[in-house]
């Protein structure tokens, strides 16, 4: 059996837990491939874009099972005294049957592309034979990425406030692919379009809530496939927009305007304002709204107080005095409780809706900032900025089940439309904390940009 230069030792043997994604011995054999395959065609000119682009693919595959992929290499292998039958079987047993994307890690990829080039496939082709070959490869290797991110559903959105960016990251590669600028200072908070095409992002401002600082007028809207805004909301004057939601029912976006003392309610298809929606209350900072599309819910910081409004009388049906000061807001899947994080004590405020009232202090650990439920109800996920934790809230019993280390200061959290997995925005240490939320262990952290903050979920297309 002929074996690759660049194979991987045996403690990053493939397959393993240090060559799952070893983006070190990726490079090294992407350079030593890249020298074969001058080699053998010498157009190294020609090649090399070919190459690079098959790798640029790679950087975002997945790992993936093994087993299959051994089963065909093995039969591949065994064919090799006769390469006229070789490439045909392992075309039959690897393209035909899209077992490709199950490879395990970087290092399989490349060290499979690699035995292409050892067994001298390419070298006995004409020129543009060899081309077509390695386009093929492309297009499987794209091929398996699609398919990686296909697994997960979709795409995490993040907002890095420190450079001005919406970031693009493909949780199932484990890493930030794309950010797109702004063109504006800057956006907080994010929500995708509910076919995962466009993203929405409201241009806050250059401070925080509650203190003085540029006023934002504008809404980006950005195309997640081309990577470019597309579109502006503009508010007329400076509102400071801040939350933005999609309605449950209604399909209509939904933007805090917080010098207005109002949500902003705006037809995301023709990006027309229609009304707007008031609080009664400064600083409503963030909201939530009720799967039924009857009750939104803001969170009203200075004040520490909730609004709760009627969505269809477009009015305000009562406001709850939870602290001095009150921070972030959910609610629960089924309606029946909205939190929200006291920002004097470590404790979460239980708000019962049919009563409009707290019904409940869960004590936490450190004080509390963004939430998010599991779509199951059964338990809700919340930042503790000031502790580099996360708490874990089982619902039903209304207490701390368990506590996460994660990256200095989190921010937002989100879990996973599957509600497989929930994702925690770290602002200072420019990362997002992955949680099983099975095992409920971090799984992985991803480089995001500075001040990541903001995110959102992007079905996949």
């Amino acid at each position: 059996m002929m074996v690759s230069p660049c194979a991987p030792s045996k403690a990053a043997q493939p397959g393993t837990a240090a060559a799952a994604n070893n983006p070190d011995v990726a490079r090294n054999c992407l350079r030593e491939m890249l020298t074969d395959a001058e080699d053998a065609e010498g157009r190294g000119p020609v090649l090399r874009p070919i190459w690079e682009a098959s790798f640029i693919a790679l950087g975002i595959w997945t790992p993936r099972r093994l087993n299959s992929i051994r089963k065909s290499w093995e039969a591949w292998e065994t064919s090799q005294g006769d390469q006229s039958a070789g490439l045909p079987l392992f075309a039959a047993t690897v393209v035909i049957k899209p077992v490709l994307p199950r490879l395990t890690s970087h290092c399989h990829q490349l060290i499979l592309v690699h035995q292409i080039m050892n067994l001298k496939l390419v070298g006995t082709f004409h020129s543009l034979g060899s081309l077509c070959i390695i386009a093929t490869m492309a297009t499987l290797l794209v091929a398996g990425a699609e398919f990686a991110s296909a697994k997960s559903g979709g795409y995490l959105l993040v907002a890095n406030k420190g450079d001005h960016t919406l970031g693009i990251i493909d949780v199932a590669a484990g890493r930030q692919i794309a950010t797109v600028p702004e063109d504006g200072t800057t956006g907080h908070e994010v929500i995708a379009s509910p076919d995962g095409k466009r993203a929405f992002v409201p241009i806050y401002g250059n401070s925080g809530v509650g203190h003085a600082g540029t006023d934002g007028s504008l809404l980006r809207v950005i195309d997640l496939a081309s990577r470019k805004i597309v579109g502006t909301v503009d508010f007329g004057k400076g509102v400071r927009p801040h939350c933005a939601m999609i309605g449950p029912k209604d399909g209509l976006l939904y933007v805090s305007t917080e010098l207005d003392n109002s949500i902003t309610v705006i037809d995301p298809a023709t990006l027309k304002i229609l009304h707007a929606l008031p609080t009664d209350q400064t600083e409503s900072h963030m909201f939530c709204i009720s799967s039924d599309n009857k009750r939104a819910y803001t969170a009203n910081v200075g004040p520490g107080t909730i609004t709760v409004i009627d969505i269809p009388a477009k009015k305000v049906i009562s406001t709850i005095p939870i602290s001095k000061t009150t921070q972030r807001i959910s609610i629960s899947p089924d309606n029946r409780w909205v939190f929200t994080s006291d920002q004097t004590k470590p404790q979460l405020a239980v708000i019962d809706t049919a009563k409009n009232e707290v019904a409940k202090w869960i004590e936490m650990p450190g004080i509390g900032y963004g939430s998010a439920p599991a779509p199951n109800g059964k338990f809700l996920v919340i930042a503790l900025p000031n502790k580099n934790k996360v708490a874990v809230i089982e619902i039903k019993a209304m207490t701390v089940a368990i506590t996460l280390d994660v990256p200095k200061a989190p921010q937002e959290t989100l879990v996973r439309p599957d509600g497989e997995e929930a994702y925690v925005s770290c602002d200072a240490s420019k990362q997002i904390a992955v949680i099983d939320t099975k095992t409920w262990k971090v799984t992985k952290l991803i480089d995001a940009g500075p001040g990541a903050d903001g995110l959102a979920w992007a079905k996949g297309n």
